[in-house]
């Protein structure tokens, strides 16, 4: 489960933030979210993207499953990974509505009515996120109880308490950099 785990989210990170922007350099990478790629024409890539990432939140759910206690904590923190990773993975087989520019001053994003498919997106996406973040506190917590947050894991605790706030960061960012 750990290699799965491993390469699901190298693939995941490389696609994503490496190749998108030379994949499709229409699409500035700056002012769009990673879920507007799967409209682009190489949207099939990023619906690969998202179905790797949940399979890999699914397999370290499960090896979760394996090397944490059997305490109530632990059975939540796996739940809440299956979720998340489910959630990516359904936010795959659902498009994203892709926003356009209007570019007469001042340049305005339009968002269209959102689609059946994008709410089901939007829902998808939300149920992993805020399974993700909960579940990522949680297993930090767990792992550092276990005395397994040394060396190198002892970062992984901070990183969990980033989670909410890169959900929230876009609310904050102007428009030009809401692909960060």
């Amino acid at each position: 489960y750990a290699r799965v785990t491993i390469a699901s989210t190298v693939f995941f990170f490389t696609v994503m933030f490496v190749a998108f922007p030379f994949i499709q350099p229409e699409l500035d990478p700056l002012l769009r979210y990673g879920s507007e790629y799967a409209s682009g024409r190489m949207g099939w890539l990023m619906k690969l993207n998202f179905f790797v990432w949940g399979a890999g939140l699914v397999a370290f759910a499960f090896a979760m499953g394996k090397g944490l206690d059997a305490e109530a904590r632990s059975r939540v923190a796996v739940a809440l990974f299956v979720v998340a990773g489910l959630g990516i993975f359904l936010s795959g087989i659902f498009d994203s509505d892709l926003q356009v520019l209007n570019e007469s001053p001042p340049p305005l994003w339009i968002e269209p009515p959102p689609s059946d498919e994008q709410k089901l997106h939007i829902l998808a996406g939300l149920a992993a996120f805020f399974s993700l973040m909960p579940g990522a506190g949680l297993v930090s917590r767990q792992l550092r109880i276990a005395g397994r947050m040394t060396g190198p894991y002892r970062w992984m605790r901070p990183l969990s308490w980033l989670l909410p706030v890169a959900f929230a960061a876009p609310i904050f960012l102007p428009p030009g950099l809401i692909g960060l």
